[in-house]
């Protein structure tokens, strides 16, 4: 009779040691890859907003709507309303609500901020709508006047953002005064942040 010889209780602990340490190596890979795929969807979504700001232009001789982060214009330039939310953001649950019986506008909510004001004869680099908050790998998705769209750092953004749009943010207004100081001047910003 042959005797078979299987594996010992301290093989079978290396492997899965070994097993283990590959797994914490490869884990935050894919939550790095998963949250690079988000902020492309996020910046898909800020970017058919510019194109729904361009053809509402189109129809109003130029100006885009009139009010600070009022979305609802542009509902009907839109077709799918998740455009009008991110998919970091948890607090928006559906993006929209549903128009009354007698075709009351219908009220937009969105995961971007919206800046009032501006006309497509402007300045290419205009900022005109921005992630509201900072969801995406230290940084947020801006949309300029031209309709297109790219992620910016924080550190980036604040120095070259406009007072209005510095108004408008609602991450720059959580910072201390020194941590707003040291933004503007496109510093570390120093003591907890408030999106970590």
């Amino acid at each position: 009779m042959k005797h078979r010889r299987g594996f010992t209780l301290l093989e079978l602990l290396i492997v899965l040691f070994i097993i283990s340490i590959l797994a914490a190596m490869i884990f935050p890979v894919f939550s790095r890859a998963r949250e690079s795929a988000r902020k492309v969807t996020c910046l898909s979504s800020i970017v058919q907003l510019g194109s729904a700001l361009q053809l509402y232009a189109a129809d109003w001789s130029g100006a885009f709507p009139p009010k600070d982060n009022d979305w609802s214009p542009l509902d009907p330039y839109v077709k799918n309303r998740d455009a009008f939310r991110c998919p970091d953001d948890a607090s928006l649950r559906p993006s929209a609500s549903p128009p009354d019986e007698e075709h009351q506008p219908v009220q937009i909510k969105s995961s971007y901020i919206y800046r009032s004001g501006l006309a497509n004869d402007g300045l290419s680099r205009e900022i005109v709508a921005f992630d509201r908050w900072i969801w995406h790998l230290g940084g947020r998705n801006v949309l300029y006047l031209d309709a297109h769209g790219s992620w910016v750092n924080a550190l980036q953004f604040w120095p070259t953002a406009p007072e209005r749009v510095l108004a408008l943010d609602p991450v720059f207004h959580a910072l201390t005064p020194e941590q707003q100081k040291a933004a503007r001047e496109g510093r570390q910003i120093p003591g907890e942040l408030p999106w970590k």
